[in-house]
């Protein structure tokens, strides 16, 4: 054996990391990669409340739609009590083995799966505000998060120029359908 002196402990170990054996299966079967590569590290918890948070966004130059103020003005959107730092990934429905159209719960259900999770409510506005020109190349991202309650929406970003508009898509009941080709956004957890 090329590896012998991993012993089946350190195996079990590596399998529950990368979530499971049926993740190992896709992962061995080619129809999931497994290198997770950080897109960006934000800050959470720049801002004491939504409010605050909404006019820094919105300050800087960047757009809301009614859609997406309504669901920072929700009860399910929170904002970080203290600063906090969260590492982001960038992947599309192709990273995930997926060639067709699927489902969003069943895209994020590989996501975490592999070892992703969904981002705070926070991270749409926070992406915008702290990110720059880090939507170069990415012209249309979707937060994966926990739908906001009212209408199941979750935050989707377009790049506009040197700005953002950000908007509120629907995902209600199964999940809306989604493009292989469509980017989401998903947090990495940091080892402890």
């Amino acid at each position: 054996m090329k590896y012998g002196e991993v012993t089946l402990g350190q195996i079990e170990a590596i399998i529950n990391k990368l979530g499971g054996m049926d993740y190992v299966r896709l992962l061995l079967s080619g129809k999931i990669r497994a290198n997770f590569v950080i897109w960006k590290t934000i800050k959470l918890g720049t801002e004491q409340d939504h409010i605050r948070l909404y006019n820094d966004v919105v300050g800087w130059g960047h757009d809301f739609t009614q859609t997406a103020k309504d669901m920072m003005y929700h009860p399910d959107f929170t904002v970080e009590s203290k600063e906090t730092e969260i590492d982001l990934v960038v992947i599309s429905g192709y990273d995930l083995g997926f060639s067709r159209r699927v489902r969003f719960n069943e895209l994020c259900d590989r996501a975490i799966s592999g070892g992703l999770d969904f981002c705070p409510s926070e991270v749409g506005p926070q992406v915008c505000h702290q990110g720059g020109d880090l939507l170069l190349g990415h012209p249309e991202l979707i937060v994966a998060m926990k739908p906001i309650t009212d209408g199941e929406r979750i935050f989707f970003i377009r790049r506009r120029d040197r700005s953002s508009r950000i908007d509120g898509r629907s995902y209600s009941n199964e999940g809306a359908p989604m493009y292989p080709w469509e980017h989401l956004i998903f947090s990495l957890p940091r080892s402890k």
